[in-house]
């Protein structure tokens, strides 16, 4: 089970969720997308959750290049 973080101040991202034993990021979009990226270490998790930092740019300039599928 996957415990989601909401996100607030998004206009794409609406939550994320980290599996730390899979290495894996999911990110739920406002439309209800949710996509799986694959290869995720710790520290990219706690990268995307500097609340400083905008999500979908994050996602768009750094977890787009990792492998990644929609699974919802």
């Amino acid at each position: 089970m996957l415990d989601w973080v909401q996100v607030t101040g998004s206009t794409v991202v609406a939550a994320c969720a980290y599996d730390e034993a899979a290495e894996r990021i999911y990110v739920r979009l406002h439309s209800g997308t949710i996509w799986q990226f694959e290869d995720c270490n710790r520290e990219m998790w706690r990268s995307l959750m500097i609340p400083s930092i905008s999500k979908g740019r994050f996602v768009q300039d750094i977890l787009s290049r990792k492998e990644h599928r929609v699974v919802q």
